[in-house]
């Protein structure tokens, strides 16, 4: 199923991309296509169940910023060239680099989409939503330990960007 959404983002924000629901019990969504114009946002019964309408507002403007910022790109783009580099070069030390390189581009266009998605719906709303997704995903202490390996920052990581204003790398 495609649906519509008519936002109440703030000022001149980008439309929402077109969003598809999926009948799943996973709270989940995620964001597909290279280029703005043919990428589209997937969301499941799931998370419409297990969020709030303003937390669902905040999910559809990060997964829009992810797209307008041209996070997809970016990272297809970095991805290629780092197996396209790491099979001419086969030198391990520059292979352990790029993958360090980009972790912290995940993490980064992580923190980019949250930033963007409070430009579109406010702060306020934007902790609304990751408060909620932390309730659904919550993080166990020895979470941080290991956060270095994850692409993503954690859930408290992100509540703690928008809230300061400060991105953590680790």
């Amino acid at each position: 199923m495609i649906v519509t959404f008519r936002s109440d983002w703030h000022g001149s924000s980008p439309p929402c991309p077109p969003v598809t629901l999926h009948d799943h019990a996973d709270p989940q969504a995620n964001t597909v296509g290279l280029l703005p114009r043919w990428s589209r946002i997937y969301l499941t019964t799931g998370l419409l169940d297990s969020m709030s309408d303003e937390g669902v507002l905040g999910v559809l403007a990060h997964e829009s910023a992810h797209i307008h910022e041209h996070h997809i790109l970016a990272t297809f783009l970095y991805a290629s060239g780092f197996a396209v580099s790491s099979q001419l070069l086969a030198d391990d030390n520059i292979f352990f680099a790029a993958l360090l390189l980009f972790l912290g581009l995940r993490r980064y266009s992580e923190y980019r989409a949250d930033a963007g998605a409070v430009a579109m719906v406010g702060r306020d709303t934007m902790l609304t939503t990751l408060r909620e997704l932390a309730r659904s995903y919550p993080s166990k202490a020895w979470h941080r330990w290991f956060s270095f390996a994850n692409i993503y920052p954690t859930l408290p990581m992100r509540i703690r960007a928008v809230e300061t204003g400060r991105k953590e790398l680790l």
